[in-house]
């Protein structure tokens, strides 16, 4: 799986997404924890060696998962294509 990200309320998540599939197959990072087209995929979707760089500003607290929402979907998550980020409500300090 891809790495635990973490963040706050009202942080600004920058991703970079380079698509190194070999196969030549479209990837992408859905976040659920995004708002705006297909959870940032739309925005996200990058073809063979192509780079796609988004912002995305955290409006609401929670645990969310992160994946590749190109098809097939299923086979991208068996190959650990997903990951978690915990959105931290604002003001709460946790240790690191």
């Amino acid at each position: 799986p891809g790495p635990f990200i973490r963040a706050k309320v009202g942080d600004v998540v920058e991703l970079s997404l380079t698509n190194k599939d070999p196969a030549g197959n479209p990837h992408n990072i859905e976040c659920h924890a995004f708002t705006g087209p297909g959870g940032g995929a739309a925005v996200t979707t990058a073809e063979e060696n192509e780079t796609k760089t988004a912002r995305f500003k955290l409006l609401y607290p929670g645990l969310y998962l992160y994946h590749c929402a190109a098809a097939p979907v299923p086979v991208h998550i068996a190959n650990g294509m997903y990951g978690v980020m915990y959105v931290q409500p604002e003001g709460e300090d946790l240790p690191p």
